[in-house]
């Protein structure tokens, strides 16, 4: 029995420490909770006006729902004084049974007793707009159903609060409860509420008719090859893009969509997406598993390249589409030579510049020249596996080192710029011919002993 209570006191002791407590040296005096909700991300963005209880307080904290945290793809936080000067964020590890997943954020400096300081905090919400109905006909327009906790889920006291949804389109319907509630030019505006308990729930549900496209990427992999001998730099996307909306509750009919292009619209199926490529971009191509798409048009002029990719059908609710797409740049549009480093530093962004669209899990990889040596990459986020390898091509003896980086629930926020820096050897741009000229050596030396071999077994005498 000794042993059992020991074992008891040890386990309530383990949780208690793993247990985080919230000190209340801080309270809300002031929050504002804007959710733009008229796209595929969810943005929201919270001025909060946090007010010190006590001298010296570095940091407070924010919570969310344990059951949110696989859709958030990005928490920024940052002061209303300084919106370049990022704060640092960093989560809070709780027991496993625990329903919310505090976040820590490090203030720029500490705040004494009545002193306040404002915090902007964005955060984007990927793949929690619900189609509502789940089915519909081939002309519906779309319809999604939005949910969320109109009180913003606060660990402290906060004084006052409002919250404002964006939604730009036809509000079907909406909570009127709890009020004030007041609808204006399809926005909806909660509160303001005054002195709202920590950890306060109170469910809204929003239905409105959504006019973006409601699409995810399951998957998108690219690949960046960097070429000095051809002074090319090759860029290949592999994706496959999946419909969120609302399936349909007939069989497609190809005929009343070919139709329908003439007198109305199908405002919830996807018929296109628009890539934007440097201005400079050559060979594009776009091919699915069939081969290549010939309805796929591009347009450039001097700051950029549009790629419009026509799948071979429009894309409903519950749909899957599957196609490549690449293209070269010259060299010198992505690497330039640092005398400062004495390196070569290359520079690109991360992922496809395509707004509002959410990728499930996303992939990069980048192939260095063949020799490269001391690389180091330079980051603009943290991805969540990151390996190296050597990749072999044609002519190649010793391999091109390469990068790959691994990242899930990726958004346009992460449209921004990676640099990677390397060396090359003396001998690299002699190193090709050399194999190739040793290569064709041996051809000629192995044919120079072939015809001098005898393998006959008896000579005959001639």
């Amino acid at each position: 029995m000794n042993l059992k209570y020991i074992a008891l006191l040890t386990t309530l002791f383990l949780s208690l420490a793993n247990a985080i407590e919230v000190p209340k040296n801080v309270f809300i005096n002031n929050l504002h909770r804007q959710l733009d909700i008229s796209q595929s991300v969810v943005r929201e963005n919270v001025a909060i006006s946090v007010k010190a209880k006590e001298d010296g307080v570095k940091f407070f904290y924010l919570t969310y729902k344990q059951d949110l945290i696989p859709y958030l793809s990005t928490m920024v936080a940052f002061t209303k004084v300084d919106k370049e000067e990022v704060l640092e964020i960093e989560q809070i590890d709780l027991e496993d049974d625990s329903d919310l997943a505090y976040f820590k954020v490090n203030l720029e400096k500490p705040i004494n007793t009545g002193e306040r300081v404002i915090v902007n905090v964005e955060v984007s919400i990927i793949k929690v707009l619900k189609p509502y109905p789940k089915y519909i006909e081939q002309n519906d327009d779309q319809y999604v159903l939005f949910n969320t906790n109109v009180y913003y889920l606060s660990p402290y006291l906060v004084s006052k609060q409002k919250t404002t949804f964006k939604i730009g389109e036809t509000i079907k319907s909406y909570s009127e409860d709890p009020a004030p509630v007041k609808v204006s030019e399809n926005d909806v505006y909660y509160g303001p509420y005054e002195n709202i308990e920590p950890g306060t729930e109170k469910i809204v549900s929003l239905h409105y008719k959504f006019k973006g496209i409601l699409i995810h990427f399951e998957k998108i992999e690219r690949t960046i090859e960097i070429s000095h001998w051809g002074h090319t730099v090759g860029f290949k996307e592999d994706l496959i893009v999946h419909h969120d909306g609302s399936e349909l509750k007939n069989n497609f009919n190809r005929i009343a969509f070919q139709k329908s292009k003439f007198y109305t619209e199908t405002p919830s199926s996807v018929k296109d997406m628009i890539f934007v490529l440097p201005p400079r971009a050559t060979d594009i191509f776009f091919v699915d598993t069939i081969g290549n798409v010939s309805t796929s048009a591009f347009h450039k002029d001097e700051t950029r390249t549009l790629l419009q990719v026509l799948p071979r059908y429009p894309l409903f609710g519950g749909w899957k589409y599957t196609w490549s797409q690449g293209y070269n740049n010259p060299l010198d549009g992505n690497v330039k030579y640092s005398p400062t480093l004495k390196k070569y530093v290359f520079q690109a962004p991360v992922l496809l510049s395509i707004k509002h669209v959410p990728v499930d899990h996303f992939k990069l990889n980048i192939i260095l020249p063949e020799g490269a040596r001391n690389v180091d990459i330079n980051l603009p986020y943290s991805f969540d596996n990151e390996e190296r390898k050597m990749t072999y091509s044609y002519l190649d003896t010793t391999g091109r080192p390469t990068i790959v980086l691994e990242k899930e629930n990726v958004c346009d926020d992460h449209f921004q710029y990676f640099q990677v820096s390397y060396n090359l050897p003396f001998y690299f741009p002699l190193q090709k011919p050399l194999v190739v000229a040793l290569f064709i050596f041996s051809l000629f030396v192995i044919s120079m002993i072939w015809n001098r071999l005898d393998l006959s077994i008896v000579k005959v005498k001639i």
